[in-house]
């Protein structure tokens, strides 16, 4: 063999080599790569874990506040309802009147149930020898107040107290304010509106109808 043709196979001897060494170095590159991305894809798997768990506990607070708030809110109007309620009971009870119909007792947040776990409340229940005058106490009244009084809560009232079958059932509604459609549903369907002015209790002149 030749010296020419020997150094032409050490060349390509060299060329394998270096061949070689740049493969590993780039297979080591990759794994390094690999490794780092591993490494990012465990560390943005960890911040997810944390942002989720974060998440978690934030919407948890944001629970307790609102089911607090939401509870102090309850207070607020039931401690409202009770205001109003004890306001209208006060008064109505001095003269047992109501829209000129004469009363002889009046009855407070009446309850009554059933099998089935049916029940009901009326704020105020006034009796005479024929006549009943079922009263509701809200803090403002709404027409949709009026019309679920006449359509609904009569009936309820004749279900749960029979011992009234045969008395004229009057209506009304005792509120601080009136929304300004209420009054003209009561005129509607006949149904009394008291609502406070100043200290005293105003009736607002509406026929009454007999249920």
């Amino acid at each position: 063999m030749s010296a020419p043709e020997l150094e032409e196979i050490r060349q390509i001897l060299r060329d394998v080599a270096a061949s070689q060494k740049e493969t590993e170095r780039m297979s080591q590159e990759t794994e390094r790569r690999f490794q780092e991305t591993e490494r990012m894809s465990q560390e943005t798997e960890r911040r997810f874990q944390e942002t989720d768990r974060e998440l978690k506990e934030t919407f948890r607070e944001m629970r307790r506040i609102v089911n607090s708030v939401s509870r102090q809110i309850g207070c607020v109007h039931r401690s409202i309802g009770h205001s109003v309620e004890a306001y209208f009971q006060t008064a109505l009870r001095k003269d047992l009147n109501f829209a000129g119909i004469a009363f002889d007792d009046m009855l407070s947040n009446v309850k009554r149930s059933k099998r089935g776990g049916r029940n009901c409340e009326f704020d105020i229940v006034l009796v005479n020898h024929d006549a009943v005058a079922v009263i509701d106490a809200k803090h403002r009244i709404h027409r949709e107040q009026v019309e679920e009084l006449a359509a609904r809560k009569v009936s309820v009232f004749r279900e749960f107290f029979p011992e009234y079958q045969n008395y004229k059932v009057y209506l009304g509604l005792a509120g601080f304010s009136l929304e300004r459609d209420a009054e003209a549903a009561a005129r509607t369907y006949g149904v009394g509106l008291l609502k406070q002015d100043g200290d005293a209790v105003e009736t607002v002149d509406i026929p009454l109808k007999a249920y």
